[in-house]
């Protein structure tokens, strides 16, 4: 990828076909819909649930809700196996 060393290009290939959940608060002023894309095509195996009224601090503004993508997340990849 470009603007990556070869460690961590290295690393991602490594990673690249692992199963990912990306959860993603819309309102985040740091990371936006580029970066969020960008992890999506890095991770094909990727499952994306989008917070609509969460910003940066995703774990502090919706605890409930990363909790239950997890647990829905989780158990179906572990079905799959």
């Amino acid at each position: 990828m470009k603007g990556l060393g070869v460690r961590h290009t290295v690393l991602l290939a490594v990673l690249a076909d692992k199963p990912v959940l990306i959860v993603w608060g819309l309102r985040d002023f740091a990371f936006q819909e580029p970066e969020r894309l960008r992890f999506e095509r890095v991770f094909p195996r990727h499952r994306t649930v989008l917070l609509a009224r969460a910003g940066h601090f995703i774990q502090e503004e919706q605890p409930d809700e990363i909790r239950a993508a997890v647990m829905t997340w989780y158990p179906s990849l572990c079905r799959r196996q």
